[in-house]
Order: structure tokens, then C-alpha cells, then sequence
């Protein structure tokens, strides 16, 4: 008679059974009563957890019902976050470039099981047979032996996505194939260029027609300045010496497929609802049931020891991880670039989908709002993961400048380097890591150029020498050490580049001249050799020797 509830007993095979059935309150009006104090918990945690902003969007049931801005996109202006303020979301990417495999699996372009090798001939590791083996399934999954080896394209915008493949047959692995888990961006870069290879169109143009397009996502885009072109895109921060400074933008357009997307909560809403609708949106179809739940199967472990008992260790699937939250299966990945973290989260058994946005280097504060979202949604007993974490960074910056403290103690005082200043100065070269570039500053000190970042060098001991802060801070307090061979040059340069292996040994070019035709000129000529006769001559930019009777031989310069 109410309206709202019906009732009573039912008997079926001589059995008596109750029986209620109740009208519930509408999904949509119960996600918001439930999230009436997002806005106070939100702006309680920018503040504790030092945080310019940050945008919240949530959708439950197949329908997106909240969706939110805190904070400033830009501080020095004022400008209040919206949900439409663009964001980068880092490595949150990489799910987009597995469902575009996904998707060209449908096609039958792709079997993400056969060897690489297959659609690409020249693909080669530094271990052939794990080069052999390799497959697409793989890429996605970070199991290819290779640890992170990121700074081989971190501001490396010179390379084309063909090259830093390339570069990955002379990269050193750590493991064997499909042994350990190890995150490794290069190889999502290699099935974002597999894509192009597969559809002869570039991985940006692939996801905005495959998947930008059907899901109405217009203003995301795959580019530090077409970002900045948008009215309301938010600029980048990070906490440096206690304050809150704004950042440059890092570039990543030849690493796309790793973490270049730019978007809001209001458009990363309906790549929710993709992934709760079986690959459905708004009725369109973009990518098979079946495919998308291939994407969300885990495949690797990761290993990881739960930083909380409410959290379960991680696996991972194709672009996403997954996890258990306080009984509740998660599937999710967050992303980190210079200024800008990012979460994105799916409860599929609870039809709940969480992005959240923010524009600080290496915050927290996305990962706790996915979790005191879904407090609230679940109905769950609260937990303070705000003061936790705010706990947690406080300890982790007492051990940072602690650490800071004891840094001089591995340092030999009283040496000096073997050599003046001027005899480093040189470029050194890597097969995959490529060329840095060593000039003399002011005051006749040294600084080294890589990937366009240049950072001053001050003498550290022995021929050891100390990156110092310069505008770019990447390399603040990285070492460089200098080799001399058996005559006397400054051969090589060793830097620890990749925390898991040796120093990368880059070694030195002889002088630019050396390869400049027309200073080789003038050492073309016939000489008289022990009483024989030897031409020289120039081809391009190389010198020739030819002996009479022998077959003539390219001469390569030398240091000196």
C-alpha cells in the first residue's frame, strides 16, 4: 500500500520462505547523498597533503554522478580547478594504447601471442632468443626481462618512436623473459609505434579515431602545447625547498604511447563507463566483450608488499593493475609525470568507476580520494587515509633529509681531478643512450648537456664529479666519472643511468674535425712507406689507406 515495499511468505516444495522486495532509493540520488562531504574531505586534504588542485569524477550504475573541481589550476592567477580542466594523466595512458591493441585484435590486424617479430622483421633485443620470443602480450605487461631504463628517453625529444625502438638491441636486460615483473615504459612505446605499423596511421590518430572519437572525448588531446592552448588546462607543480612552485611542462611526444594523454574528470568519465559497459558507451560499441575482459585479466605479478592490511598485493594485467580493496576486486592505474599525478579506478563487481586528477609532481592525494570515494560508496567504516598519509610523507621527508645529510660521507676529501678542466671537455657517445656534451662553464668548471638538459658539474673527488641544481633539476647530485686510457686522453664518461645495473659507459668521439671533410683534405696524398707506396685518399668523410697490393683500409680517428 505504500508504495515502497511488499512483504510476506511464499511455499514452494512444501517449504515456507520469506519474501520482501523493497523499492530503493534512485542509484544516482544515493551516490551523492553519499558523497555530500567530498567537497569539505577534498579541500581538507589539498591543504594537509600540499596540494594546488585537484578534479574528482565518479560513475556508478552506468551513469556518471559526480563530477568536481577543488583547488586552482593555476595559482598564480587564481583560476579555479573545473571539471573540465585538462590535466595530464601520465601513465594512466597506457590503458588507452592496450585497448588499441585490443581493438586491432578484434580486426585480426594483431595476435597478441605471436612473436613481435612477426609484424615487425627488424626487432631486435641485446638477448637474441628473448628478442625472438617476444610477443605484443608482453609489451603490455612488463615482462620482458628489461628494467625501467627511462632516462634513455626522458627529454630525449630528437629520437623518432622507430629509433627508441631501435635502441632497446643494445639495452642490457635483468632478468629473463616473462620471469619478473618490471615496469618499463620503452616497451609500451614499442606497441604504440606496433600499432602504427599495423594500421599505417600514428598511434595519436589510432586513438582518436578508435577511441577519442566514439566516447565523445573532444578536448583531449596527446600534447604538452596543445594543452596549454586550452582556456582551461592546469599548469604543473611541485614542492621544491618547501614551497609550491610551478614547473615546466615535460614533453613526451615521441614516448606517446606511455603517458602523453591530456584530459578532464568530465571526458574520463565516459572511458569509465567503457570499461563497466563491456566495452559499450552510449550505445557504441568500440572494442569486444571479450577483448576488454582480456585487457582486465591479470597476467603478471607484481610482488608488491601492501602498504595497508585494507589492500591486497598487485598484478598486472594489460595496462591496468589489479587488486583487492577491503573485499572489493579494483582494477586500476594511476599516472606520474613532471607536475601532474593521476588515478584511475574501476569496481567492477560494484559498477563504480573513479578518475581523479591533480596538478603536483608525485602526490598521494589521487590514490587517497579513490579510496575515500569508495568508502562512501561501499558504505564502508571510515578509514583516515588522510592523516595516515599525511603521517607517511611527513616521516618520508625526515629520511630525506637525513639522506641529504650523510651524502658527503662516500666523498674522498683532498684530491683533485688528473687533468685540466679543459682535456674532459668532448662528446661521449652511446649506442642506445646516446650523446652527452661536455663544455666549460663560467669559471672554468665543466657542465654536461643531455637530452637538452644541462647541469653544472663541481668536483666531487679523484675525476668524479657532482651534478649540481641547474634549471632543469633532473641530474641534481648525479655522478659522472671519467676514464683515461693508456695514453693519457679522457676516453670515456660513466654514469649510473639505470639504478639497476652498472654505470652507462659513454665513450668519447674523437674531435668533430676528424670527420669534417674538408679538414680530412689535406691529409690526401701519396707517402712513402718502409719503400712502398701509400695513397691516401677521402671518401665522403673518411679517410682510405691503400697499400700497394693490399685491399685499401678505411682509417677511423682517434682520440688526440
Amino acid at each position: 500500500a505504500d508504495g515502497v515495499a511488499i512483504k510476506g511468505d511464499f511455499t514452494q516444495g512444501g517449504a515456507t520462505f520469506p519474501f520482501v522486495l523493497e523499492r530503493k532509493e534512485n542509484p544516482e540520488q544515493a551516490a551523492q547523498k553519499a558523497l555530500q562531504d567530498i567537497p569539505a574531505v577534498a579541500e581538507d586534504a589539498l591543504k594537509r597533503l600540499k596540494v594546488p588542485g585537484v578534479a574528482v569524477g565518479i560513475v556508478k550504475n552506468g551513469k556518471i554522478v559526480y563530477t568536481k573541481g577543488f583547488g586552482l589550476r593555476d595559482v598564480e592567477k587564481n583560476l579555479p580547478v573545473t571539471p573540465d580542466t585538462l590535466f595530464a594523466i601520465g601513465s594512466a595512458t597506457k590503458a588507452f594504447t592496450a585497448l588499441l591493441l585490443e581493438i586491432l585484435s578484434d580486426e585480426g590486424k594483431v595476435e597478441l601471442d605471436q612473436p613481435l617479430r612477426r609484424y615487425i622483421p627488424w626487432f631486435r633485443l641485446l638477448d637474441k632468443e628473448a628478442g625472438d620470443r617476444l610477443t605484443p602480450r608482453d609489451l603490455l605487461t612488463h615482462r620482458s626481462g628489461l628494467p625501467r631504463h627511462d632516462l634513455l628517453w626522458y627529454n630525449n625529444l630528437a629520437a623518432s618512436r622507430r629509433e627508441l625502438v631501435e635502441s632497446l638491441a643494445h639495452l642490457p636486460a635483468t632478468a629473463d623473459l616473462r620471469t619478473r615483473f618490471q615496469y618499463n615504459n620503452l616497451m609500451f612505446l614499442t606497441a604504440g609505434y606496433l600499432a602504427e605499423v599495423l594500421t599505417g596511421k600514428t598511434w595519436e590518430e589510432s586513438i582518436r579515431e578508435r577511441i577519442f572519437s566514439p566516447l565523445d572525448m573532444k578536448r583531449s588531446n596527446f600534447s604538452v602545447d596543445e594543452a596549454r592552448r586550452d582556456a582551461d588546462c592546469a599548469l604543473p607543480y611541485d614542492e621544491r625547498d618547501g614551497k609550491m612552485q610551478q614547473i615546466p611542462f615535460r614533453g613526451l611526444t615521441n614516448m606517446g604511447p606511455a603517458g602523453s594523454i591530456n584530459s578532464s574528470v568530465n571526458e574520463m568519465c565516459r572511458w569509465l563507463l567503457l570499461h563497466l559497459g563491456d566495452g559499450q558507451c552510449a550505445g557504441r560499441r568500440v572494442v569486444s566483450a571479450t577483448a576488454l575482459r582480456d585487457a582486465h585479466t591479470p597476467v603478471m605479478k607484481m610482488n608488491n608488499i601492501p602498504a595497508h592490511p585494507a589492500l591486497t598485493s598487485s598484478d598486472y594485467a594489460l595496462g591496468w593493475m589489479t587488486d583487492i580493496y577491503r573485499n572489493h576486486p579494483r582494477i586500476h592505474h594511476g599516472g606520474n609525470i613532471d607536475g601532474f599525478s593521476a588515478m584511475v579506478t574501476l569496481l567492477p563487481k560494484d559498477d563504480i568507476g573513479i578518475v581523479v586528477l591533480t596538478n603536483k609532481n608525485g602526490t598521494p592525494l589521487q590514490e587517497v580520494l579513490v579510496r575515500l570515494v569508495a568508502d562512501r560508496l561501499l558504505g564502508l567504516e571510515p578509514i583516515d587515509w588522510v592523516g595516515l598519509t599525511a603521517q607517511q610523507l611527513q616521516q618520508g621527508e625526515s629520511a630525506q633529509k637525513e639522506a641529504r645529510t650523510r651524502k658527503f660521507s662516500v666523498r674522498r676529501s683532498g684530491t683533485r681531478p688528473s687533468h685540466n678542466p679543459d682535456e674532459y671537455i668532448g662528446e661521449y657517445d652511446h649506442p642506445a643512450y646516446g650523446r652527452m656534451t661536455v663544455t666549460l662553464a663560467e669559471k672554468n668548471t665543466l657542465q654536461v648537456a643531455y637530452h637538452g638538459i644541462v647541469t653544472p658539474l663541481a668536483h666531487w673527488h679523484y675525476d668524479t664529479f657532482n651534478g649540481q641544481a641547474g634549471l632543469d633539476p633532473v641530474f641534481t647530485d648525479q655522478k659522472y666519472t671519467f676514464r683515461t686510457d693508456v695514453r693519457g686522453n679522457v676516453s670515456a664518461l660513466e654514469v649510473a643511468l639505470e639504478p639497476t645495473l652498472p654505470e652507462v659507459v659513454f665513450t668519447r668521439r674523437p674531435a668533430a674535425r676528424l670527420f669534417d671533410p674538408a679538414y680530412l683534405q689535406r691529409f690526401t696524398g701519396v707517402y712513402e712507406l718502409t719503400g712502398q707506396v701509400l695513397t691516401i685518399t677521402l671518401q665522403g668523410n673518411t679517410l682510405l689507406a691503400d697499400l700497394s697490393g693490399q685491399k685499401p683500409s678505411e682509417l677511423i680517428p682517434a682520440l688526440g
